[in-house]
């Protein structure tokens, strides 16, 4: 990801311009946010009765979409819980419903795409400007509330990189 992020942006600032260069950037992007999405679930009110694969949801029915569990459903992901951003490889783009950070349908966030956008610019420009290092006795474990977040925070080593690297 350095050697993508040197090569596409040198050492000016990371840019707009350059999203679209940063392949590997948002392959590892993508992976985070099927492992760790933002709302690890979407809820909905059913309007009107609707059937769904045989089963009948009635109006006024809470529905849960439980986005961090579909994101690691074996039928949908070969080894789910291993971090592996090649899952993305050659702008590999999974089925609609199978991958959903951003929710899905006509109340997807608004904000989708400029989130991405800002996010591997953000993730572009930390990696190029330091190596981050988990504290070892630090073990990151999701909340799920609202938003996904860690429990206790994440406690980490920021090293800036040398400017020559």
């Amino acid at each position: 990801m350095l050697a993508e992020i040197r090569r596409v942006a040198g050492a000016g600032p990371v840019t707009a311009a350059h999203v679209d260069d940063l392949v590997v950037v948002q392959q590892v992007l993508n992976e985070s946010l099927r492992l760790f999405p933002t709302a690890p679930v979407i809820i909905r009110d059913i309007p009107e009765d609707v059937e769904l694969d045989g089963v009948t949801l009635r109006a006024g029915t809470i529905c849960i979409i439980p986005i961090y569990a579909i994101h690691r459903h074996r039928a949908y992901w070969q080894d789910p819980d291993r971090f592996d951003p090649g899952r993305f490889d050659n702008g590999w783009k999974p089925p609609r419903f199978q991958f959903m950070p951003f929710g899905a349908g006509p109340r997807i966030c608004l904000g989708a795409a400029f989130s991405v956008m800002e996010a591997m610019i953000m993730l572009a420009t930390f990696v190029r400007a330091a190596r981050f290092k988990l504290d070892p006795t630090c073990d990151p474990q999701p909340v799920g509330r609202m938003f996904l977040v860690p429990k206790n925070g994440i406690r980490m080593q920021v090293i800036p990189r040398d400017a020559s690297c």
